[in-house]
């Protein structure tokens, strides 16, 4: 099934941001692609050109696991850096899901919202070794009103789900938590890290990457895969 995937992974590669490609558990021939970008314009210039490509058009969106949001500000370094999440070689297992806060989380300013989660990631009880958390902020940008995304990636899917149960079963989450799902489940094919952008002077040395900065907005499909292996596309550079 992995050798099915090889075509799509030279054009994800040639992005200079991160893209995370996965292959889904529920959907048996089904991916899943994640990508982080600085400004949102990206999302619907390049990122659009490369899935408007021969390579990717063939393939079926799912839009009830197509996920957008902000990363949380978190000045005190309290939650995970995502880049550092995604990167680990070491969770290859990842669940997505969106999320609707009651009332009395939408009352609460940024600052305190941020509490909330943190106080629902000590009650997992895994391993900081094991399981990794990412929160988004999704208001305004999800087709059904949903205000959150919460990503798990992790060494074991057993772990990843134990972490979600626990969670649930606090009284932060019942307080908070109006309604969550549906998930997407996948197993990493490719990690994220983006490519060096090249020098355009032949004389002289590629550039090095640019000094990383916290990403502002995240997007997540799952697709299933054409029933037949597309010629290859060209990309955009």
């Amino acid at each position: 099934h992995r050798a099915a995937l090889a075509p799509l992974v030279p054009p994800l590669e040639h992005l200079t941001r991160h893209c995370v490609l996965y292959t889904s558990l529920n959907h048996p021939q089904g991916i899943g692609l994640l990508t982080l970008a600085d400004n949102p314009a990206d999302l619907v210039n390049d990122l659009r050109d490369l899935l408007s490509s021969r390579l990717f058009r063939v393939l079926m969106q799912r839009h009830e696991l197509t996920m957008i949001g902000r990363i949380f500000s978190s000045p005190n370094g309290s939650l995970e850096d995502p880049s550092a999440v995604l990167d680990n070689g070491d969770w290859p297992w990842a669940v997505w899901h969106p999320m609707r806060g009651t009332a009395e989380l939408s009352a609460l300013d940024d600052s305190e919202q941020l509490q909330v989660f943190e106080t629902l990631i000590e009650t997992a009880e895994a391993s900081p070794d094991n399981v990794g958390h990412i929160y988004l902020k999704s208001h305004g940008l999800d087709r059904i009103g949903n205000e959150f995304v919460h990503g798990l990636h992790g060494r074991d899917l057993g772990e990843v789900s134990a972490s979600i149960q626990a969670m649930k079963r606090a009284a932060q989450h019942t307080a908070n938590i109006a309604s969550s799902g549906p998930s997407f489940v996948g197993h990493t094919v490719r990690p994220g890290r983006p490519k060096a952008r090249r020098s355009t002077n032949r004389h002289g040395p590629a550039h090095p990457p640019p000094s990383p900065s916290p990403p502002r907005l995240r997007a997540g499909t799952t697709l299933p895969p054409p029933p037949s292996a597309p010629p290859p596309v060209r990309t955009r550079r």
